[in-house]
């Protein structure tokens, strides 16, 4: 029961933090959004674009380290999916072999 309840707990703990990712992800893609709308009407007035512009907000590293959590996910379930495809790529052989087997036995009657 309580073991239950742990891993409720940490599915729950795991889905906020894929929902925060993805909301940091779209606030990032705002920001940038509005930098460059920003930098585009500065250059169109003929002004110089401050220097406060230039840097970024978030390390590299941590937006990094954000992305490769969701494609260590992605991986996991592409590596699945492959074994998948290769167990029915197994009994398709199998069923294929079992049909020659049946037809040749039904041909020689």
């Amino acid at each position: 029961m309580k073991l239950e309840d742990l891993r409720q707990s940490q599915s729950e703990l795991l889905e906020e933090r894929d929902r925060q990712n993805k909301m940091m992800v779209t606030l990032r893609n705002q920001r940038d959004m509005y930098k460059n709308l920003y930098s585009q009407a500065i250059k169109a007035s003929g002004e110089d674009i401050p220097m406060q512009l230039d840097r970024t907000f978030l390390p590299e590293v941590s937006e990094n380290k954000m992305h490769t959590d969701s494609e260590f996910q992605l991986d996991e379930k592409i590596q699945e999916f492959e074994n998948q495809i290769e167990k029915l790529k197994k009994q398709i052989e199998h069923l294929k072999e079992e049909n020659d087997t049946y037809r040749r036995r039904k041909d020689s009657k």
